[in-house]
């Protein structure tokens, strides 16, 4: 049945036009806002269902009939468009869409994004405009790792969680978010085969300079007003590849004494596989000499690896982990005692693990 009078309201309320309402097929139930899927060809697929936005909250808020699962809204769309954003719900793409713009979302929310559908956005200008809560700047990273896009990112203001917020409670130029939408290419660029040491370590230093242009533009967008909490999440996004390289570099060191025991006893003794995660247990900031200022799950402190004025040195203390800002020094308990006496990787296990 078509939509009562004070559920159309509602949705124009919400920036959704009547023509949009249309074009959507959106219905009415008795009960809730009937929200028609269509796969990429146009045909239909299922219902999705949003609870009456004026009956009770305790009910949820999206129901899926039986057996449906996460599916591309609006994906017949993208056919003949250039341009195209991905939203995290189909009202965003329903708002956006009411001002001109080619909207897709996923019926699975943000963290649901299958590498099934990367093909339908080749050749075209992607632009991924998630919620600004914790979970749609992690969906958003994410996404960003799949394919090259524009990262949209939604000023965080009071009462302010996504783009539908954004454009009615703040009467905010979207133009302008799409202006200042950046590319981060690094994140889905395929990492190359990595054979050798050397290999290695250059990523490691191509990943090293990205973080430093990235806390420069972290710097200036929170000193001249702009959404900066987005960079938080590519940070830890890329320091994890880091760590995943360093892990790969001691792969590489192990196989090579493994096939050169004798080479190990002569100059720094064997170690074990336990011995390593022994080293690796060994908390950083047991190891540190200096004041370390804690903040939830952070300790930040000035780097022992280079002078500097400032706290550039950062502690994770949920992951055991550490790196500087400043020199870009990082990586577990083993590199912090690598670096800081100047050894190889036997060597600083057998610190540790003597400590």
């Amino acid at each position: 049945m078509t939509l009562p009078p004070k559920i159309k309201q509602y949705l124009n309320d919400r920036g959704i036009t009547d023509a949009v309402i249309e074009e959507n097929h959106l219905r009415w139930n008795g009960m809730q806002i009937v929200i028609p899927i269509f796969d990429p060809e146009g045909k239909f697929l299922f219902n999705k269902y949003r609870r009456d936005p004026f009956g009770p909250a305790g009910l949820p808020k999206y129901t899926y009939e039986k057996g449906a699962n996460a599916r591309l809204y609006n994906a017949h769309r993208l056919k003949d468009t250039y341009s195209v954003i991905i939203c995290e719900g189909e009202f965003d793409t329903m708002i956006l869409q009411s001002r001109g713009y080619n909207t897709v979302t996923s019926t699975g929310g943000a963290n649901t994004f299958k590498d099934e559908w990367l093909p339908l956005f080749e050749n075209k200008e992607v632009y991924v405009c998630f919620d600004n809560d914790e979970a749609g700047m992690k969906g958003a990273v994410r996404l960003l790792t799949k394919l090259r896009a524009k990262f949209v990112v939604i000023p965080k203001q009071e009462g302010v969680k996504d783009v539908t917020d954004f454009l009615t409670k703040t009467n905010g130029s979207f133009p302008i978010l799409l202006e200042n939408a950046k590319e981060y290419p690094i994140l889905s660029e395929p990492i190359p085969e990595l054979k050798t040491i050397k290999d290695t370590e250059v990523q490691i230093r191509k990943y090293r300079y990205f973080l430093d242009t990235l806390f420069t533009h972290e710097r200036f967008a929170k000193n001249t007003g702009q959404p900066f909490e987005h960079f938080e999440h590519i940070r830890w996004l890329i320091l994890t590849g880091i760590g995943n390289l360093y892990r790969h570099i001691r792969k590489i060191k192990k196989n090579r004494y493994l096939k050169n025991p004798a080479k190990i006893q002569r100059n720094d003794g064997s170690i074990t596989n336990q011995d390593v995660l022994r080293a690796k247990g060994v908390l950083i900031e047991t190891l540190y000499s200096g004041q370390l200022i804690r903040s939830n799950q952070r300790a930040v402190g000035r780097c022992p690896f280079h002078k500097e004025t400032n706290s550039s040195f950062t502690i994770f203390l949920n992951q055991n982990r550490f790196f500087c800002f400043g020199c870009s020094a990082g990586g577990d308990a083993i590199d912090f005692i690598a670096k800081q006496d100047n050894c190889n990787f036997i060597t600083a296990v057998k610190k540790l693990i003597n400590k």
